[in-house]
């Protein structure tokens, strides 16, 4: 999530979509049959896409949407069987913890992507570039010595030295974050 956007109906169903396989994996671990999994999602849809600009913690979001669509696997279940309603509620709880495991693993890889983005802003203008050409771009290291003008292995070099600067960037970043944590802890 982008957090200097503001959060309005159109970022909540640009984060809804973004978290929609997860959210059909999630129905579909509580719901058995793949059809009734299909229309237990949809209900949650409606529900996310109605009120999902007014939650008021958007990092939450995630965690939000699946209590939503936990409530409507609840209601299934009370409709199809309420004697298994009961073994259905503990298996959900262990499901949603699995669940917001993954979403603090996914906090973790939004965390190092924007370290990552940081230390390769802090590169001087030529690193920036030379990462930009050759990741975002596409351009083979043949190419991008051509629009250089400069060779081959010195574009490897160049490539390696920066992609080093950036690891040990992110690294030491890291590493200071987590003494943060020891101290408080």
């Amino acid at each position: 999530m982008t957090e200097n956007q503001p959060w309005n109906r159109d970022r909540a169903i640009r984060e809804f979509v973004r978290l929609e396989r997860m959210l059909r994996e999630f129905v579909g671990s509580l719901v058995a049959h793949a059809q009734d999994a299909e229309d237990v999602f949809q209900e949650a849809a409606v529900v996310i896409l109605r009120k999902g600009a007014d939650v008021e913690e958007p990092a939450r979001f995630p965690q939000w949407c699946r209590s939503v669509a936990r409530n409507e696997a609840r209601n299934y279940w009370r409709r199809r069987d309420r004697q298994k309603l009961e073994l259905w509620e503990d298996f959900s709880r262990v499901v949603d913890q699995v669940y917001a495991e993954a979403d603090s693993n996914l906090n973790e890889d939004e965390r190092r992507r924007r370290l990552l983005d940081q230390c390769v802003r802090q590169l001087p203008g030529p690193s920036r570039r030379i990462l930009k050409l050759f990741y975002v771009e596409g351009l083979d290291t043949n190419t991008l010595a051509k629009r250089l003008k400069r060779s081959g292995g010195a574009v490897r070099v160049a490539l390696t030295r920066v992609r080093e600067t950036v690891r040990q960037c992110v690294e030491r970043t890291l590493n200071a974050g987590e003494g943060a944590h020891a101290q408080h802890d």
